[in-house]
């Protein structure tokens, strides 16, 4: 319950803080995709920021105009930014983001969706990181490779322990820790 309330009080500031980056502003067909759940356990590194245990939600808007920055025969990465918000334990935003991308992939046993980028400022600058779901085949429709559109089933758990979050300090290796929780799409009230 409180992941869902979580996410639905940082899906409504979607509404009022995306869209610097990519078209979003009063653009209600801007898509909001978001991830929810619980951080850990470690599957590799010494996670030196502490995260394993935390909760963690990101939310992102994108336009679902934009264009693939690469596409390959199952999946494409769709660039984009500063539209990511993300909140640790039930903090205050983490902001500062570079360019982020949208990765989809379809696949026969499964499909992913994944966010990675970078922190350019705060706390946590210099660090790399990104978060890949990996979701029911099937969930992204047709001409998802072509453009952003709306999984479904939404919301749906991510599949454990594929889901992922992944991160690199500017001066550390690289640490990965398991994701457990939801990851769902929506449309803004007056979207298509």
């Amino acid at each position: 319950m409180k992941c869902l309330l979580l996410s639905a009080f940082a899906l409504a500031l979607a509404g009022l803080a995306f869209g610097q980056g990519n078209g979003c502003v009063n653009n209600p067909a801007c898509i909001v995709y978001s991830f929810n759940g619980v951080l850990g356990p470690v599957q590799s590194g010494t996670d030196p920021l502490g995260l394993e245990g935390q909760t963690f939600l990101l939310t992102a808007s994108i336009s679902p105009t934009e264009k693939p920055v690469r596409t390959w025969k199952t999946s494409s990465d769709f660039g984009f930014g500063p539209d990511v918000w993300i909140f640790i334990n039930g903090g205050n935003p983490l902001s500062n983001l570079g360019i982020w991308k949208l990765s989809v992939t379809v696949g026969s046993s499964y499909d992913k969706v994944g966010f990675s980028g970078n922190y350019t400022g705060g706390p946590y600058k210099g660090v790399i990181m990104g978060i890949t779901g990996y979701i029911e085949a099937g969930s992204w429709p047709t001409g998802s490779l072509r453009h952003p559109m709306r999984f479904s089933p939404s919301p749906q758990n991510v599949i454990p322990p594929l889901s992922v979050l992944h991160y690199t300090p500017p001066d550390g290796a690289a640490t990965v820790l398991g994701f457990t929780g939801i990851t769902q799409v929506n449309i803004p009230p007056n979207g298509q």
